[in-house]
């Protein structure tokens, strides 16, 4: 069977796959999820968007890949769908995060950031659990060569431990939320605005491709990061449990501190190509950005899509001569 066939035929896996309904990624509830927004979508969103519409970086449509020298691209999307994924049900969406989707929000509160925190974890999980799904209808395929089908047992597995770890996350914040035991640490900084938003967790410790290292990790150290464009400044919120964190994850925030607008700009487009997904920026700053400076981003993001390196070091500037 040749390439174009194969790929075919995962498309229209993936294409089933995301027509799934998925139930609330609470515990015992059984409602139907929503299009759950991780950024306030009549706030945020709203203020960024011209004509409803912002833009995100997305992967390429699966039939273009062989015509293509990179999988990713910049995409205008409608707020409906940006930075959103089928999580938690109406009624737990609204209830758990009615502080935070609120037109004023109070970045002096720990608990917005636990909040915002905590719907950033369940989204990775969701995420994790569509991919696992969709590895799972791959290896079980009957039409895909072996090679295919062994890659996926590999990857569903990955992805079955990267769940297990993202559930142990969530437990940890619900039990910061409801009884305060100060195990979360956020560091908060403010920097000249960019009409630029995210909310996303990332990994900080180093990691293989071997299954059997992989395995003998108890919990991969990470942390999460939101990124508000607010009255006039660009908030960076950083965040992570002091019982899961390492002195690489530590010192990586604390790099933040006192840095000019240049280094702001080169530390935020590294950020946003190799460590983190789930953000989105206004046509008026993606206008903004020249196509050769568009073109390297997508190009650096290509190359570190796949790197396990956590001290990778970007020297480029998509935001150059913005701030």
């Amino acid at each position: 069977m040749g390439v174009n066939n194969n790929a075919k035929i995962i498309a229209a896996i993936r294409k089933n796959l995301l027509n799934k309904k998925w139930n609330c990624i609470v515990d015992d509830c059984n409602h139907e999820a929503i299009n759950s927004h991780l950024i306030q979508r009549n706030g945020i969103l709203k203020n960024l968007a011209e004509d409803g519409h912002v833009y995100e970086v997305g992967r390429k449509d699966i039939f273009k890949l062989d015509r293509v020298k990179t999988p990713f691209e910049f995409k205008c999307i409608g707020i409906s769908k940006s930075i959103s994924h089928p999580v938690f049900c109406s009624n737990h969406d609204n209830n758990l995060f009615h502080d935070i989707d609120q037109s004023n929000i109070d970045i002096s509160n720990n608990k917005t950031w636990l909040l915002f925190s905590y719907r950033a974890i369940c989204a990775e999980l969701r995420k994790k659990e569509i991919e696992k799904e969709f590895m799972y209808r791959i290896m079980n395929s009957r039409t895909l060569p072996l090679f295919a089908t062994e890659k996926a047992k590999w990857m569903h597995e990955g992805f079955s431990m990267g769940c297990d770890d993202l559930k142990k996350y969530m437990k940890f914040t619900e039990n910061e939320l409801q009884n305060t035991t100060d195990d979360f640490t956020f560091h908060h900084f403010k920097f000249p605005l960019l009409e630029i938003c995210a909310s996303s967790l990332f990994s900080f410790q180093e990691t293989t491709h071997n299954i059997d290292e992989i395995r003998q990790i108890e919990i991969m150290h990470g942390g999460v990061v939101h990124i508000l464009p607010l009255n006039g400044y660009t908030h960076i919120i950083f965040g992570y449990n002091k019982n899961n964190s390492n002195i690489n994850l530590i010192n990586y925030i604390e790099s933040w501190n006192n840095i000019n607008n240049v280094e702001f700009g080169r530390k935020l487009t590294e950020l946003l190509s190799s460590r983190i997904e789930g953000w989105c920026l206004s046509p008026q700053l993606y206008n903004q950005i020249p196509d050769d400076l568009r073109s390297s981003f997508i190009k650096i993001l290509t190359e570190n899509i796949s790197t396990d390196d956590i001290n990778m070091y970007v020297d480029f500037n998509l935001f150059e001569n913005i701030i």
